[in-house]
């Protein structure tokens, strides 16, 4: 049991002393006001020795609608909570928007409010809220009440939406989040008869500009018996990291969530989870809520929520810290409800998945190609409604006229045999699709595979590439293989995308008789053949090179040849090649002919001038003046590339022009065998493209490129 101790508190009217003491050192304070009697407001130390567990940090800041110095007494014994009914009655007014969410006239309002510049878009502050009312009076017409305002907009602060006070928080309605104090038992050394745990809320904020909070706190239904709360030093800061979380599962059974998967880092060297509900842990340590879960932190910084056998919401609070040493205090929000009937819906989860006729992760027990979605959406016999939601997930659908929903992230996916239905979402997806199946890619650069299983019908394929969240110059491609005659393509329209893309639509007849149609399908890129690339041995045509040689660069001498991939295409429309007139650029020897987003060497005194550059990249596309620089249209066209070991300026009819460079749009336009071998000779661009480097120099946009050419 504790002592009776005081916890070091000194009384101030200032605003500009708790403005420091509160705000974070990513906040400029421009200024602050502060209303109310005095002996409402003060700043405390020491209280981890003095009260720990009832107070937010070591040091902060103590608004009370009673006096500050009457949160503890100082009798050296352990009743440290001598009355149930400690009283200060200022008679002071309350506040319109404390009266707002208390719901009962305030009085006795103490008001601090500031006007800030942060660094950051998200505000965040930790807190405790205590009070004399606890338990006798909630739900009882005395409603104190905390109130905060972001940039005029009420700030919630509780996952429910709601604000902190006598009658939101308590042993019944958000009881994980608060400590009873009784004065008969004094588990803790404040005269508060009961506690929140530390709390925080999150607003937005617009950075690098001014912005106000207003922080209220208020008797409600009458001035008697007091109520605190407890700001942490330096916790009002913009460096927001912990945010809150969702997990739902079955009574008497136990879940992982990974509370760190959407919290922010931004020194970049992780988070550490230090507290769950107030309770310091470290890996393998326990906490049992008093709603009967009990939480365990692993070594990998998830959790393990062990639910009882009550259905119902409970929410928890986390603690995370960065190699800074920020804090901050996140939410977590577990519904346990009754184990559903399976409903038809094979579901993944927030992770990366596969989803397959082994796959044995959804939460009903639904499974791939089981007979389980009968009539869902349509489906009959094996036909499966798959929802993969987050993460990079692979999914193979299996027989029947499948659903496939990919959700967010970049998703591979395989309709499989019957006439499927799949849907990319967001990301930049794989679609492989085959006789009778409708794709849509979604949002992102997408690539649509197509496959012949050797169905016996051969019904119409539709594909939509989508238009939203491309790369600029990237986009949607098709890979055919050898299964159309691309002679018997036809471009029926041509758009602008909403990424600033140039979208194709049309059709093609596979070889079977099938037609297939599709709209939304964008570029790829490279040399043609007969352009002589200087290497050791001289210029050699673009098409006679082989991987090994060696290859003349502006910047590092000679460089072998790594990767080099031939695709005919339709010279039609977007694809068509531009030819560019020997008069252009600075060494050409004779016309040149790439693929529009090819790009070409700028040197000299303009684009200094320009760009501040001496030398600059330009694509093909961009430098299109109908003379010098003409769109050459025909029946089909074949684009070679090859990649050397970083980025180059290499020589194409004696021009300065640039080697492969394996961004998105590269990447995804090329076959997924030659795709494979860059793969295995760059291990590290499977999963992050930008390990090859920067492009060799700076990429003009269209816009800028128009102006190096007038």
């Amino acid at each position: 049991m504790p002592t009776a101790t005081e916890l070091n508190v000194t009384q101030t009217n200032d605003a500009a002393t708790i403005a420091d003491t509160i705000f974070g050192d990513d906040i400029t304070v421009v200024s602050s006001s502060l209303s109310g009697t005095a002996g409402q407001s003060g700043v405390y130390s020491g209280g981890d020795s003095t009260s720990p567990g009832a107070v937010p940090a070591d040091s902060g800041v103590i608004l009370s609608t009673g006096n500050v110095g009457d949160f503890t007494n100082s009798s050296g014994t352990t009743d440290t909570n001598t009355s149930d009914s400690t009283s200060t009655n200022h008679g002071g007014t309350g506040d319109a928007g404390l009266t707002d969410l208390s719901g009962n006239q305030t009085y006795d309002a103490v008001v601090f409010e500031a006007t800030f510049i942060p660094e950051g878009d998200t505000l965040t502050m930790q807190f405790t809220f205590s009070s004399e009312e606890y338990l006798e009076y909630v739900n009882g017409g005395v409603n104190d009440t905390l109130g905060v305002w972001v940039n005029g907009a009420f700030t919630p602060i509780t996952p429910d939406g709601e604000t902190v006070s006598i009658d939101t928080v308590n042993d019944s309605t958000n009881q994980n989040l608060y400590i009873d104090n009784p004065a008969a038992s004094d588990p803790y050394n404040t005269e508060m008869d009961g506690f929140t745990v530390t709390l925080s809320f999150k607003a937005p904020v617009n950075a690098g500009e001014e912005n106000t909070i207003r922080i209220g706190l208020a008797d409600g239904g009458d001035g008697a018996y007091d109520t605190n709360v407890l700001i942490a030093a330096d916790s009002v800061q913009s460096t927001a990291l912990a945010f809150s979380d969702t997990i739902e599962t079955g009574p008497n059974s136990s879940a992982v969530i990974d509370v760190l998967a959407n919290d922010v880092d931004d020194a970049g060297l992780g988070l550490t989870v230090t507290e769950i509900n107030g309770v310091a842990v470290v890996p393998g340590d326990t906490v049992t809520l008093s709603t009967g879960e009990q939480v365990t932190l692993n070594p990998d910084g998830t959790l393990t929520v062990l639910t009882d056998g009550d259905i119902t919401s409970s929410t928890f609070t986390y603690m995370v810290e960065d190699a800074n040493g920020v804090t901050d205090v996140g939410y977590v929000t577990v519904e346990t409800v009754a184990s559903p009937a399976p409903d038809g819906y094979v579901d993944g989860t927030a992770d990366a998945d596969l989803i397959d006729g082994s796959y044995t992760g959804d939460p009903n027990g639904d499974l791939v190609d089981n007979n389980d979605s009968l009539g869902v959406e349509g489906t009959t016999g094996d036909g499966d409604v798959i929802n993969a939601f987050g993460g990079d997930d692979v999914i193979q659908a299996g027989a029947g006229d499948d659903i496939v929903y990919g959700g967010s992230g970049d998703d591979t996916i395989a309709g499989g045999t019957g006439e499927d239905s799949l849907f990319g979402g967001s990301g930049n997806d794989t679609l492989t699709f085959a006789e009778g199946d409708t794709a849509d890619g979604g949002d992102g650069d997408d690539t649509f595979v197509l496959e012949d299983l050797g169905e016996p019908t051969n019904g119409a394929i539709t594909l939509t590439g989508g238009d939203a969240a491309e790369t600029l110059g990237g986009g949607d491609t098709l890979q055919l293989g050898d299964l159309a005659d691309l002679s018997t393509l036809t471009i029926t329209g041509t758009t602008t995308n909403a990424s600033g893309n140039t979208s194709q639509s049309g059709t093609v007849t596979l070889d079977d008789g099938t037609l297939l149609t599709f709209s939304g399908i964008e570029n790829i890129i490279c040399f043609t053949p007969g352009t002589r690339i200087a290497t050791a041995r001289g210029a050699i045509p673009v098409e006679q090179l082989q991987k090994g040689d060696m290859v003349i660069t502006r910047d590092h001498g000679l460089q072998p040849v790594r990767w080099i991939e031939a695709r005919t295409v339709p010279a039609t429309g977007r694809f068509a090649p531009v030819r560019i007139d020997r008069s252009v650029l600075t060494g050409l020897q004779s016309d040149l002919v790439v693929s529009p987003q090819h790009r070409v060497l700028f040197q000299g005194y303009r684009a200094e001038l320009l760009f501040g550059e001496t030398e600059v990249l330009a694509a093909a596309a961009h430098l299109v003046d109908g003379s010098a620089v003409t769109r050459v249209e025909g029946t089909t066209v074949t684009y070679v590339h090859f990649l050397l070991d970083q980025h180059e300026i290499v020589f194409a009819e004696g021009a300065a022009t640039e080697s492969f460079h394996p961004g998105n749009l590269g990447v995804d336009a090329v076959s997924d065998a030659a795709r494979e071998e860059l793969f295995a000779l760059f291990p590290g661009l499977r999963s992050d493209l930008g390990q090859y480097g920067d492009t060799a120099r700076r990429c003009l946009k269209a816009h800028e490129a128009q102006l190096i050419r007038d």
